[in-house]
Formats: C-alpha cells, sequence, structure tokens
C-alpha cells in the first residue's frame, strides 16, 4: 500500500513539474538505485535485500527538507526532486547522498552502493530531463559495476 501511495505522489509532482516547468526557476531529477551483487537474495535471503532497501530508504529521506522529495519507484529505486537547484547542488547531493550511504551497514554487516543519474531543468521539457536522469543512472550504474563497487559485505 505504501509503494501505492509513494507512486500517486510522485504522478502528482510529476505533473506539477509537467504543468510548471516555464514558471519555475529550476529543478533537479535524480533517479536513485542500488548496485547489487548478483544473487544477494539467493545467498542471504530476502531480509538482507529488503533490509538494504529500507536503510537506503531511511538515507534517502534524512535529506528532504523544503524543497526536496524522495520517492519510491519500485524495487531498489528512487527519484529525488529538489526544487530551484542547479547543477552545484546538483554534485554536491551526489557525493553527500554517496558519503552517508557508505558510512551505513545492515546488521549483516552489507555496505550500501548506490548508482544515482540526473538531470537539471529550466524551461526544459520534463520528459526529456527524466529521460536523461535515468541515462545517466545507468551510466553510473554500469561505472559500479565495472569498477567493482557494488554492494558488499565485510567478511
Amino acid at each position: 500500500m505504501n509503494d501505492l501511495i509513494e507512486q500517486y505522489n510522485l504522478e502528482l509532482r510529476y505533473q506539477e513539474k509537467k504543468s510548471n516547468v516555464r514558471t519555475l526557476r529550476s529543478f533537479l531529477w535524480f533517479f536513485i538505485a542500488m548496485v547489487v551483487t548478483w544473487g544477494l537474495n539467493d545467498r542471504y535471503g530476502h531480509s538482507e535485500g529488503d533490509a538494504l532497501i529500507d536503510k537506503m530508504s531511511g538515507i534517502l529521506h534524512e535529506f528532504v527538507h523544503g524543497g526536496c522529495r524522495v520517492y519510491r519507484v519500485g524495487g531498489d529505486e528512487f527519484v529525488m526532486i529538489i526544487d530551484n537547484a542547479g547543477d552545484e547542488q546538483a554534485k554536491d547531493m551526489v557525493a553527500a547522498v554517496r558519503r552517508r550511504m557508505s558510512e551505513v551497514r545492515t546488521e549483516n554487516a552489507f555496505r550500501i552502493s548506490s548508482a544515482v543519474g540526473y538531470s537539471s531543468g529550466k524551461g526544459r521539457n520534463v520528459r526529456e530531463i527524466v529521460k536523461q536522469a535515468d541515462e545517466n543512472m545507468y551510466i553510473d550504474k554500469a561505472r559500479c559495476k565495472q569498477s567493482g563497487d557494488e554492494i558488499s559485505r565485510r567478511e
């Protein structure tokens, strides 16, 4: 039920952005997803995967303030929208989110690794902004996997 409410809220915000794209000074749209080692749930159980998602959700909600909203859009993927912000704030937010996630471990000592893609909008078509943020997240996810920066367990 919670996911449905979050999905509804995200759709409302998306429609709001679409209708207000010319009136807002600017906004940032982020896609954030866990970079998961394949087979995590098979090896350690779904409860461990759920614990990682819960931790990630908690961390992202730490960043919510007046102009920032976070929505879970499915599985291990989240959307963050920040009003009246530009590329400099985006770089700061990406660094802050990654730093905070690297500090957290689950009960079984897993650390969270995340891929982040963002795009900024200032008078641009919202669909293009969302598409670019999504593509940037997948580029970052491939970079994380190639560099070995996936969810890992401290043995």
